[in-house]
């Protein structure tokens, strides 16, 4: 689960030195492991920007699901799919999309991209791109499992 944080620097925080896989293979548990990497990639305990007013902390159970789909289709689609969940990313794309996008807070929302595919999921489940009609968590709510969930947007994207 931890997986190689190591950067291609060396000399300095985040490089090759940690070898967590091997450290993980040994047994090590993942709590230490994860103390391990924030050391050693020099991630500041306390965030730069506070988070207190984000919609992903108001939308809570709904963001974790998405996140949650989006880890179902990475781990189905290693490679395959593009998933990005970044301000940076996905900031633009939403602005044009999301009649909420005018929110204070940022926009919480995640880009799947297979081909010439394009599914855009805000933060709290609504469907932007293409847009639909249903909502993830609504779904959820209703029985669906996040892997049925996973499998409706790789049909989107056209996969299945």
């Amino acid at each position: 689960m931890a997986g190689d944080v190591e950067n291609w620097r060396t000399g300095g925080p985040g490089d090759h030195g940690l070898e967590l896989t091997e450290k993980c293979d040994a047994g090590l548990d993942v709590n230490e492991l994860t103390c391990l990497a924030i050391r050693h990639m020099a991630i500041p305990p306390n965030p730069v920007k506070s988070h207190l007013n984000c919609r992903h902390k108001r939308w809570g159970q709904s963001y974790e699901l998405v996140f949650t789909v989006a880890a179902i289709l990475a781990l189905r689609n290693d490679g395959e799919v593009s998933i990005a969940n970044s301000e940076h990313e996905t900031n633009r794309l939403i602005e044009s999309e999301d009649p909420k996008s005018d929110m204070n807070e940022h926009m919480g929302g995640f880009i799947f991209r297979y081909d010439d595919a394009t599914v855009l999921i805000s933060g709290d489940g609504r469907f932007l791109k293409p847009d639909r009609p249903e909502h993830l968590r609504q779904r959820y709510m209703e029985g669906e499992t996040p892997y049925r969930l996973a499998l409706d947007i790789e049909e989107e994207l056209g996969l299945r």
